[in-house]
């Protein structure tokens, strides 16, 4: 169950009475919090761009030909003293529309509403023949070139109802439906450039009884989810080409129950049982002839998949301490995916296969166990040890699948502590395990097809971790993360795979406070990862011979903010990040593909001009550039003349002026 707890006046008053002496900012914080203040804002802003890329999402985006950008929000918040019951209200309509309606009485019952509608459209941009866009009927070539946006409008509606009632008990019950339309990039044969249309509606549903007593606390109930697509294939050319289907409609529904007991001050247990059933078995779009007696025309041996995956999952845990400077946690983990899919049997023309193609079910179990202690040393020491083991039972597939089955894989994790005085924290842990495939019999294979796949290879893995917490001083506060892993895969008598590979992560936040009216904070981040590979076979000649290549990513990020007041009272403030991110492909027996690299800088200046204690002017400008060489992308052209181009260069600026009022 939500719960939000609020400072009631008696409570507001001790803590003021107790603490050190307050800034006038800090006093006016603590009344809002007593004495909560509705606001409203409205406002028009200005862009001088598409933003195709940072406004895909949450970006702000030109919604007219003027470039004119609406500003309109509203918090409003109400308590009745009397009743003890709270309405509160939120919109936000800046292009990524969101509204929040609650009603609810402390301790009784609540009901909220969440909405909330946006659209994305596609960086790419599009030059293409293509009629029908977006239907279930489309034409390669059916006009002449031109430029075309692919867009994507989501719309999502939830509402939450609870209720406490007598004997510790409560309820919770929730629904949410989710709407997503537009259309999406695809291709056929002959690498003819087609849309996929978006017809899909989501649908959750929660239902869920709860006990909160002394020491044992209790909740169960229902959780079901449905997905309906409104189309159900997509026809190219009328006929041309093979009918495309679309993603089936399905459905699941799990019952659960999950709780926690206090067998002492010191010691607790927690758990969780789950049993989830997921189907599909909506009717194939069309069911050509059945027979599958030759592989000369289209078969399928059923009118639809009966698709079914039933998931029993079980989890415990208990954390004790026996002593006062000794702690224990244990969990384990036990899942077990059964896929009750039958076969079928599916074959395309042209038919060159001796037998037509059949879906595989793949069911798998996993258990996962850990254990941990923890023991307090002089000097502020502490040291902590773990075990943990994964294991990992896949059904056996036949020979087309894979090579590898089951796995498991041991760990083993040690760690030092320090609390070195009031200002100065740190921890370094080194953490080890062994994955180890079982391999099937590879009587079956040819020994090009003797890949060791990077999820499934037999791996040791040795990782570093360095955290360092320092408040220099009063007004400065630093944090330092550093962490790095190296992988050494074993590929055996496989041609193809990972041989080794390594992560590495630095991080450093900072936050310094001048007075009680200005503060900076800054951050800086880089993280690089590299991976090493065997690809090709030695038996496949000279066409794919066997070679050595590496993929490299290289990451780095800062950030800096601003936040103060000048003239007593009008906030002002600045935020600064810039990224890039670059990444590159090498083969040693081909010349190097093209590094790819992106960069991002966005910059922001805020300031307000407060006219009363109830009102004010706000302005904002953001400027944010995206800079890339996509070059997978960029001069892209499908076999039917459809170009495709991904914008190098991205300059946006915005301007916004808005006016809000508080009242209570």
């Amino acid at each position: 169950m939500n719960t939000n707890y609020r400072h009631t006046p008696l409570a507001a008053a001790v803590l003021i009475a107790l603490a050190a002496p307050l800034s006038a900012q800090e006093m006016l914080e603590i009344d809002d919090l007593v004495n909560p203040r509705s606001t409203v804002r409205v406002g028009v802003g200005h862009i001088d761009s598409d933003n195709r890329w940072f406004g895909r999402y949450h970006g702000l985006v030109d919604t007219t030909e003027d470039g004119l950008v609406p500003i309109l929000g509203l918090d409003y918040v109400s308590r009745d003293n009397d009743t003890g019951t709270w309405t509160r209200a939120n919109i936000d309509l800046v292009n990524v529309a969101t509204g929040r309606f609650e009603v609810s009485r402390q301790g009784d019952w609540g009901a909220r509403l969440d909405l909330s509608q946006s659209e994305a459209t596609n960086p790419l941009k599009f030059n293409t023949g293509l009629t029908g866009i977006g239907t279930d009927t489309q034409e390669v070539a059916g006009t002449a070139l031109r430029d075309v946006d692919l867009e994507l409008e989501r719309r999502d509606a939830r509402i939450e109802l609870t209720k406490q009632l007598p004997y510790d008990l409560d309820v919770r019950f929730s629904f949410r439906n989710h709407d997503k339309e537009g259309e999406r990039q695809w291709g056929i044969q002959g690498f003819n450039f087609v849309t996929e249309p978006v017809d899909h509606r989501m649908r959750e549903l929660e239902a869920v009884v709860g006990y909160t007593g002394e020491s044992l606390q209790l909740a169960g109930g229902l959780y079901g989810t449905s997905f309906d697509n409104g189309d159900k294939f997509m026809d190219p050319d009328a006929g041309a080409h093979p009918e495309l289907s679309l993603p089936l409609d399905n459905k699941s529904y799990q019952y659960f129950l999950s709780g926690g007991y206090t067998f002492s001050p010191s010691t607790r247990a927690n758990f969780k049982v789950s049993q989830t059933k997921a189907t599909q078995d909506e009717t194939f779009y069309a069911v050509p002839d059945r027979s599958c007696a030759t592989t000369a025309a289209p078969c399928v041996s059923g009118n639809d998949l009966d698709a079914e995956l039933e998931t029993t999952l079980a989890y415990a845990a208990i954390s004790t301490r026996p002593l006062a400077d000794l702690s224990f946690t244990a969990n384990v983990r036990y899942e077990d995916r059964d896929d009750n899919t039958p076969e079928q049997f599916f074959l395309t023309p042209p038919a060159t296969a001796t037998r037509p193609n059949t879906n595989v079910a793949h069911s798998r179990k996993t258990v996962n166990w850990n254990l941990e202690g923890a023991y307090s040393l002089p000097q502020g020491f502490s040291v902590v040890a773990g075990v943990a083991r994964d294991d990992i039972e896949r059904s056996r597939p036949d020979a087309r699948s894979t090579l590898f089955a089951d796995n498991t894989t041991d760990s083993y994790r040690i760690e030092l502590r320090r609390s070195m005085d009031e200002t100065l924290n740190g921890s370094l842990s080194y953490t080890f395990s062994d994955r180890e495939a079982e391999r099937l019999d590879r009587s079956g294979f040819a020994p090009e097809d003797w890949v060791a796949p990077i999820n499934f290879a037999d791996r040791e893995r040795d990782e570093y971790k360095l955290r360092l917490d320092w408040a220099v001083a009063a007004p400065l506060n630093l944090t330092f993360l550093y962490q790095y892993s190296d992988d050494e895969y074993d590929l055996g008598l496989a041609s193809s795979g990972v041989q080794e590979g390594n992560t590495e992560l630095v991080s450093l936040d900072a936050s310094y406070r001048f007075n009680e009216d200005w503060t900076v904070t800054a951050w800086i981040s880089r993280d690089k990862s590299q991976f090493e590979q065997l690809v090709g076979s030695p038996n496949f000649g000279g066409t794919f011979p066997r070679a050595t290549s590496d993929i490299a990513y290289r990451g780095n990020s800062i950030g800096l903010g601003v936040r103060g007041l000048v003239a007593w009272q009008h906030p002002v403030g600045a935020d600064l990040q810039y990224g890039k991110d670059k990444s590159n492909y090498r083969i040693d027996l081909a010349d190097d593909l093209p590094e790819v690299e992106y960069r991002y800088l966005r910059a922001h200046l805020f300031g307000e001009y407060v006219l009363d204690e109830s009102s004010g002017l706000r302005a904002d400008y953001i400027y944010t550039n995206f800079d890339n060489n996509e070059w997978a992308w960029n001069d892209w052209v499908y076999g039917d003349g459809t170009t495709v181009e991904l914008e190098e260069n991205e300059d946006i600026h915005f301007i916004g002026l808005s006016y809000y009022y508080k009242w209570r």
